[in-house]
């Protein structure tokens, strides 16, 4: 399910001055950014959720969009692939990226 992006959507905040946004999946023109931001509960958010996944899963830069939900401590929405429950839940972010490791920032 992919909607249509309206012309004027506005860049996400953590994306602001960061490099890689420019290559992220989910910055293309056909990509709805309202997906990534699902509304609570079954339905509609499931399949936005489901949706947003999918466009993280062929992004190149979606390990770099994770950090930067981490470091950003991201309290919304679909980054690098996860929900917020699912990046708060996890320790380590790499985990989702064979054969790469993590440091986290001091």
């Amino acid at each position: 399910m992919l909607i249509q992006k309206p012309p004027s959507a506005p860049q996400p905040t953590a994306t602001r001055g960061r490099s890689w946004w420019a290559h992220a999946a989910c910055a293309g023109s056909d990509v709805d950014p309202n997906i990534f931001f699902p509304p609570r509960g079954k339905g509609r958010g499931d399949e936005y959720t489901s949706a947003a996944k999918r466009v993280c899963a062929r992004c190149p830069v979606r390990r770099s969009c994770l950090e930067a939900a981490l470091e950003g401590h991201e309290k919304f929405g679909i980054w690098g692939g996860k929900h917020a429950r699912e990046r708060s839940r996890d320790a380590s972010p790499a985990s989702d990226f064979v054969g790469t490791t993590y440091t986290a920032p001091t």
